[in-house]
């Protein structure tokens, strides 16, 4: 039975030293994994909380007005609003500034003066 196939084998020590992996290949993957998510994830709430806010704020006005209804209103205008600027204006915007550097970065390549 020793010379079949066996599921699990024990490497050597020195198998293991030889074949290891390196410490900033996993902080690098670690890095990548979870910095975009953070990021993307506070850039969506400096969006979010102050239109929440602001929502809150102006429901109080809108109530005098419109009567009880309007938190309904107000808050789901304002979450038109989100939605319009993280959906619609902000990836256009992000194309116009990419669109901008590299007409920058084409300029200069094919620039004479620069080299």
């Amino acid at each position: 039975m020793e010379d079949g196939i066996s599921p699990y084998r024990l490497r050597t020590a020195r198998w293991c030293w030889e074949n290891r992996k390196r410490w900033f290949m996993q902080l690098r993957w670690a890095i990548l994994m979870f910095v975009p998510s953070w990021f993307l994830g506070t850039f969506i709430s400096s969006f979010v909380i102050p239109l929440h806010l602001f929502s809150k704020g102006t429901m109080h006005l809108f109530y005098r007005v419109l009567g009880p209804g309007a938190q309904i209103f107000v808050f789901s205008g304002t979450l038109v609003v989100e939605t319009a600027l993280l959906v619609l204006i902000l990836p256009a915007l992000a194309q116009i500034l990419a669109n901008r550097r590299r007409e920058k970065l084409r300029n200069y390549l094919t620039s004479e003066e620069a080299g």
